[in-house]
């Protein structure tokens, strides 16, 4: 990537790094939190849950909104190519999420960009600071994914363990999302 050019938004107000739960897409701000909002508002809220924090160090080029935006993309990508592929219907899935989130034509460039080379499981596990950060990454995923095939659940399945996401809990994600 090439530096502080690459924005996935301009923070419009609020805390950097702060995404409240339940909000929708369409009230402003950096695509990473509308990305943040979208998953979100597919899931309930954790008991004594708190905001989503830091990100530092994580994608150090870019702003904390935008490496909590790219995260989420990358954590969809990674999920389509779980079975090493990625299908026409997974590259609409993402697609569909930056759309909802209100991405423009530089990051379908970014999400283009990052659909050819997706980052491996460690690398996505390595960048997840906190367990709401954990969750959406989760929630990220599975949109990105056809629960109707086995390598996809497998996945999943694995995602939630290496994020440290409860059994139970993954499953409420699942039947939220």
């Amino acid at each position: 990537m090439g530096g502080a050019a690459v924005r996935f938004g301009q923070h419009a107000g609020g805390h950097p790094g702060r995404y409240p739960r339940g909000a929708g897409a369409s009230g402003g701000g950096s695509l990473g939190e509308r990305l943040s909002q979208v998953f979100q508002q597919r899931t309930a809220p954790p008991p004594d849950a708190a905001p989503s924090g830091s990100g530092e160090g994580a994608f150090p080029e870019l702003a904390m909104e935008d490496q909590h935006a790219l995260l989420l993309i990358r954590a969809m990508i990674a999920a389509a190519n779980a079975d090493g592929e990625i299908s026409p219907a997974e590259r609409q899935r993402v697609m569909s999420a930056l759309d909802e989130a209100g991405g423009g034509p530089e990051e379908r460039r970014i999400v283009e960009q990052e659909l050819s080379q997706p980052q491996s499981l460690d690398t996505l596990v390595r960048s997840v600071t906190d367990p709401d950060m954990a969750e959406q990454v989760y929630l990220a995923s599975l949109m990105a994914v056809d629960r109707d095939h086995e390598a996809e659940r497998a996945y999943l399945t694995y995602l939630a363990t290496r994020l440290k996401i409860a059994p139970q809990r993954a499953e409420q994600l699942n039947q939220a999302a």
